[in-house]
């Protein structure tokens, strides 16, 4: 019996629908191949707004065959970049037939790019073409790796924000008619992937009751923020003075980034705030990797059409099903400057999919999550150790190749290991940024070491004597 011309209609519209997903996903978005405007943009972000919503209902098979075409894309980008061509086999004919070779080669860290100059672990003729500008990692391990960013991963990005926060909304049971309006607590290096409610509030000075008072609780009475988005250590310390400063705002939820909170500091949060709490989980060079599920706290849908997530061991060998081991991740969206099983420094498991109410139906990522270290003054001020590594690597990845902070009882001592010769001049500047950033409340001394040594295989950014 033939289908019903209703039927035909449906079928094929809905052909049509992941056609026009597959083209938006896989190809480069207007704004690269038109002349740059902030309209093409915005019809960009636009575009990849409704296909991250259509994509929810693609199949595995549909999903892993995008995946595959952004693999075979990613192998032809490293070819064209000198560190990736040297690592890739002299006659890479092979990946037009099996482009997932290219997860053979050894995983990367931190610390290996660190010590390849930028311009051979990018093609410098696509960054001008391009006009993609020089960013810099977090520092969060110590090592700050300098990049080039990518309009592909920013236009992905502005397109994923707004659907993190329409998210967060429905967790709270709030309804998702139109953007929520967010405040941004110091995360600074997302300044420009959304519409923020209110311009970026620096989390250095909520230590400030002056600050406070004037400015930070005005704001909040002013705009009437719904989201709050921030480190999770800024949101502890949101919570510690609202309570010294009797103060208080409802949120309806509040969206942190993926540093460790246990289940008991998440449940004390979300009763202190009365609303729902959700995280992301991702690094500045490779954007978001995955999304909370709102129905299993603490497990992460990832997003198999931006990057390619394996869990391998020390050995660099696939751990079994549900074993854990090293997150190890391939970023499809930055071809200026390639990442190629790329290892961020934390640790998790692939657990599968599970059950849920999420629209999201991509597999499951638990992880250990990065301690949020903080640095406490005398004064009983306290500063994310997380911000202190932020201001070092921004201002000095071209000069240092390696830090550790050391806090003991009366002094931070900032351990580096220079690219280069490091004079009295340089060791001066950078004591006097880190007396910045710590609002010269603590003596600093820099120690320039050849070597920092790792405790337990890894070199933990943070000490407190």
């Amino acid at each position: 019996m033939l289908p019903s011309t209703k039927l035909q209609n449906r079928l094929a519209f809905n052909a049509l629908r992941k056609y026009a997903v597959n083209a938006i996903i896989r190809h480069d978005p207007m704004t690269l191949s038109l002349r740059y405007s902030v309209h093409a943009e915005h019809a960009d972000v636009f575009l990849n707004a409704w296909a991250l919503n259509e994509i929810c209902n693609f199949s595995d098979a549909e999903l892993a065959a995008i995946q595959y075409e952004k693999t075979r894309t990613l192998v032809k980008i490293a070819s064209a970049v000198p560190y990736w061509s040297k690592l890739l086999p002299q006659s890479y004919q092979y990946a037009d037939r099996d482009a997932s070779r290219v997860y053979e080669l050894p995983p990367v860290q931190r610390s290996d790019l660190s010590k390849i100059p930028l311009e051979m672990r990018s093609n410098m003729e696509l960054a001008r073409k391009m006009r993609s500008f020089k960013l810099t990692t977090s520092g969060s391990t110590g090592h700050p790796l300098s990049f080039y960013a990518s309009k592909i991963a920013e236009i992905g990005s502005k397109a994923l924000y707004p659907y993190v926060f329409a998210r967060a909304m429905q967790k709270g049971g709030f309804p998702n008619s139109k953007p929520p309006r967010v405040l941004n607590l110091g995360v600074r290096t997302q300044k420009y992937f959304y519409p923020w409610a209110a311009a970026l509030v620096d989390s250095r000075s909520l230590e400030d009751i002056g600050y406070r008072g004037t400015y930070l609780y005005p704001l909040l009475k002013a705009i009437q923020p719904e989201i709050l988005y921030a480190h999770a250590t800024h949101v502890k310390r949101l919570q510690f003075w609202f309570e010294r400063d009797k103060r208080f705002h409802a949120f309806k939820a509040i969206v942190y980034t993926a540093e460790y909170l246990s289940s008991a500091e998440r449940d004390g949060l979300e009763y202190f705030f009365r609303c729902p709490i959700l995280s992301v989980y991702g690094a500045r060079e490779c954007s978001l990797m995955g999304i909370e599920c709102i129905t299993h706290p603490l497990y992460y849908h990832i997003l198999p059409w931006r990057g390619r997530v394996e869990i391998v061991d020390d050995a660099a060998k696939p751990v079994l099903a549900d074993g854990t081991g090293n997150i190890t991740y391939s970023f499809f969206e930055n071809p200026v400057t390639p990442f190629i099983r790329y290892q961020l420094g934390d640790r998790g498991r692939l657990v599968g999919k599970r059950h849920c109410s999420c629209a999201l139906k991509t597999d499951l990522l638990a992880f250990d999550g990065r301690k949020a270290d903080t640095l406490r003054l005398s004064d009983d001020t306290v500063i994310p150790v997380v911000v202190i590594a932020q201001h070092i690597a921004k201002k000095f990845s071209g000069s240092i190749h390696q830090f550790q902070f050391v806090k003991d009882q009366d002094s931070f001592v900032c351990k580096i290991v220079p690219r280069g010769p490091i004079d009295r001049a340089m060791k001066e500047q950078i004591k006097n940024e880190l007396r910045f950033v710590t609002q010269d409340k603590i003596e600093i001394k820099i120690d320039s070491v050849d070597l920092i040594e790792p405790r337990n295989g890894k070199t933990p950014i943070f000490l407190e004597l």
